[in-house]
């Protein structure tokens, strides 16, 4: 599920109109919109965190896979994480553009590729430290 049709779902089940979104979150009725049907997304994480309390839910129900990822990135390695990540995820949303995987097999391509980035990651963070790189089975 997108972004902007996650926040039209919760704004659908509480019976809320896309001007009262907007006036709840102090935006404009047409941001709202594209949000809900242009793709577009929060630039500033005080949004999120604001939908996040008005729809009592985490933050993080907000983020895509590819958002999660990068945080996880960032929250693990820092902003240069965070910059490798959405590089990496870049890359791979190019190599989806105009082709016909199904969302199942683009998850499953994007995980594949999310576990091979971590698994370098962590065996980069090994050699620098000096020890054999050890695996979670």
């Amino acid at each position: 599920m997108t972004f902007g049709e996650k926040i039209k779902t919760l704004r659908k089940e509480r019976g809320m109109t896309q001007k009262d979104l907007a006036e709840a979150l102090g935006l404009s009725l047409r941001t709202i919109s594209n949000y809900e049907t242009g793709g577009l997304r929060p630039r500033h994480d005080a949004t999120y965190d604001a939908l996040a309390a008005l729809f009592h839910v985490p933050k993080t129900y907000f983020f895509t896979e590819e958002d999660a990822f990068i945080s996880a990135a960032e929250a693990r390695w820092g902003k240069s994480g965070a910059a490798d990540a959405r590089e990496l995820v870049d890359g791979v949303i190019g190599l989806f553009a105009g082709g016909r995987l199904d969302e199942e097999d683009k998850q499953a391509v994007f995980e594949a590729i999310q576990e091979a980035y971590f698994r370098a990651k962590l065996e980069n963070e090994s050699k620098k430290a000096g020890g054999p790189y050890e695996q979670d089975e």
